[in-house]
């Protein structure tokens, strides 16, 4: 093959240019191994499993039914915020603390990273390495950035926080703000409400939470209402 000479079959190099006559071992691909089959009759049983799985999640997420209902319970609360001033901690940039505000400890953090130098700054340079420049020989190159480190401090301001919250509790439709009593350097905070009517139907007992006191006081105990129930029972809506 190397040179065209003729030589004996059982010749192992060529007579005239001395190359190998022995004909390279064929290589021998590895068989891809079988993945297993699964069986056609347990494919099919899952898939039935499946589909039946969806098609019963769609009826509990779809189907609905109307129930005649009976408000048979009643209860709300309201509150109110009491704040006062008091001392919060923070962290912060030190450039950026507020200029009356005690400073505590502070720890050196990476706050910038530049391509040039800055005074302070410092030099990071990653490893070595050869680019082609297209000459056909290589430059040495090494990547250098500039870290800027600043102070990262805690510091203390006084905050208005909630010390305690004035509540008034009902089970009617009678719906009235606490009293607030503040003391010396108080004020008063934020307001909350929460609103629950209980209906009683012939598939038992639901919990319904209005989203405000107008839609609450709707509700007097021993109204008539129709529930809109999903498959398991839960409460999606309430109709008059």
């Amino acid at each position: 093959p190397a040179c065209g000479t003729e030589n004996k079959a059982s010749a192992r190099r060529c007579v005239q240019c001395g190359s190998r006559l022995a004909k390279p071992k064929e290589e021998v691909k590895p068989k891809a191994a079988e993945r297993p089959r699964g069986s056609p009759i347990l494919l099919i049983v899952l898939g039935v499993i499946g589909c039946a799985a969806v098609g019963i999640f769609l009826y509990l997420l779809l189907i609905r039914s109307d129930v005649p209902a009976e408000v048979t319970a009643l209860s709300w609360e309201r509150s109110i915020g009491i704040e006062t001033l008091l001392p919060a901690t923070h962290e912060d940039w030190y450039e950026s603390i507020p200029a009356d505000a005690p400073v505590g400890s502070c720890t050196q953090q990476l706050y910038d990273t530049l391509d040039s130098y800055v005074p302070g700054s410092v030099e990071v340079c990653g490893d070595e390495f050869v680019e082609d420049t297209g000459t056909g020989h290589g430059e040495v190159v090494q990547v250098c950035v500039y870290e800027v480190y600043e102070d990262w401090c805690e510091y203390t301001v006084n905050e208005w926080q909630e010390v305690d919250r004035a509540t008034a509790t009902g089970l009617d439709l009678n719906l009235y703000w606490p009293e607030v009593v503040l003391e010396s350097g108080q004020q008063r905070g934020s307001e909350r409400e929460s609103y629950q009517v209980t209906f009683t139907s012939s598939k038992g007992q639901h919990d319904y939470d209005p989203e405000t006191a107008t839609e609450f006081m709707l509700y007097e105990l021993g109204s008539n209402w129709t529930l809109e129930l999903n498959p398991l029972g839960g409460l999606m809506k309430v109709k008059p």
